[in-house]
């Protein structure tokens, strides 16, 4: 049990910047780390949703409280995943064999397209966020931010690592896989049915989609790089935040007609 919750530390020490007690990184302790990953997600949501109504309370527009519903989630990581998809994004822009693309993610420069890629996602997920509306919409959003964290879980214990080395390599052979799969089924459980007592029906086209884009990923993560890394983690978790998102507010305009 002690090695269990020394987890919960490890786990919003790497992935977010909320200040945690220092724990060593012993392999009994990183077998757990996934286990509480979806926790940061958790947080995410919530401030995501205290936002939004305290920023639409006090009478802000859109525009602004949409800056601050984008950056927030930057702000708690630190970009760590966001630095995962631009390095993903120069790999698969280089149209090198696979090798070359892991050394590419490797390499702390960026290229244009990396730059390109960013701008584009950040002016898509901006604008999708100024077309939340109601309560509704943001509740339904908000829990996504759990779901994506929970299905990078898995895809770390389903996927083989594309390298022989690294940090997704360190916690691939330490995690505990029964733990992770147990965890990550009850995060997804819960989050799922959050969403059915909003809208049923948006909840089972998230769940599809949501299955949809894990088969989709293994399909592209082991066919372009013989299998996962951390940056390819990074890049899977802010594309499923976004296309989330996208169906959330596609789903409300297409119930209107």
């Amino acid at each position: 049990m002690k090695d269990f919750l020394r987890g919960f530390p490890i786990a919003f020490s790497m992935y977010s910047k909320i200040p945690m007690p220092t724990v060593k990184w012993e392999e009994n302790s990183l077998r757990y780390a996934l286990c509480f990953f979806p926790l940061i997600g958790l947080v995410i949501g919530a401030v995501q949703v205290g936002l939004f109504f305290h920023l639409t309370a006090l009478g802000f527009g859109t525009m602004f409280r949409s800056a601050f519903l984008f950056i927030a989630p930057i702000l708690i990581t630190g970009g760590i995943h966001m630095d995962g998809y631009m390095d993903t994004k120069d790999a698969m822009s280089s149209y090198q064999t696979k090798e070359r693309r892991l050394e590419i993610m490797k390499d702390p420069h960026i290229g244009a397209f990396s730059v390109i890629s960013l701008i584009g996602y950040s002016l898509l997920y901006f604008g999708a966020l100024s077309e939340l509306e109601d309560e509704r919409e943001i509740l339904l959003f908000a829990p996504c931010f759990v779901i994506s964290r929970a299905l990078s879980a898995v895809c770390f214990i389903t996927i083989p690592s594309a390298r022989k080395d690294g940090l997704q390599k360190t916690f691939a052979d330490a995690m505990q896989r029964k733990a992770i799969w147990i965890s990550s089924g009850l995060y997804l459980s819960v989050t799922f049915g959050a969403c059915a007592c909003i809208d049923r029906l948006e909840a089972i086209v998230l769940m599809c989609v949501a299955a949809f884009m894990y088969v989709l990923y293994q399909s592209f993560a082991k066919e372009k790089f013989g299998g996962i890394t951390g940056d390819l983690a990074g890049y899977y978790l802010q594309i499923q935040e976004l296309v989330f998102l996208l169906v959330i507010v596609a789903w409300s305009r297409l119930i209107i007609f």
